[in-house]
């Protein structure tokens, strides 16, 4: 909650106040002029943009892997992992990743 962390470790982000410590992107012009941060040059620019939209794709790209490999799930959509020795055992599967 103070920053003390963060400002530590990312000392161009120092002179920011806590509430835009960990998002500079959304600070406003003047408070990143104030604090030294112009982004892009001093602290780099935000990576994920469209968070849903990232998270989307990222889903998609794991059902597709599974889609490939359907012998590592069983009927209910689970993985399963053989384990040293042979072995089978099936594992907890996230709703969002399970293939119908």
């Amino acid at each position: 909650p103070t920053g003390e962390y963060t400002r530590l470790w990312c000392p161009e982000l120092a002179k920011l106040s806590n509430k835009y410590l960990h998002m500079p992107w959304k600070a406003p012009e003047n408070m990143l002029l104030a604090a030294g941060v112009e982004l892009g040059v001093v602290y780099p620019h935000r990576i994920v943009v469209d968070l849903a939209a990232e998270r989307a794709m990222g889903v998609e790209a794991v059902l597709c892997a599974r889609r490939a490999n359907q012998r590592s799930n069983d009927k209910s959509g689970y993985d399963l992992i053989q384990l040293p020795g042979g072995d089978t055992t099936r594992l907890f599967t996230k709703q969002d990743f399970r293939i119908d």
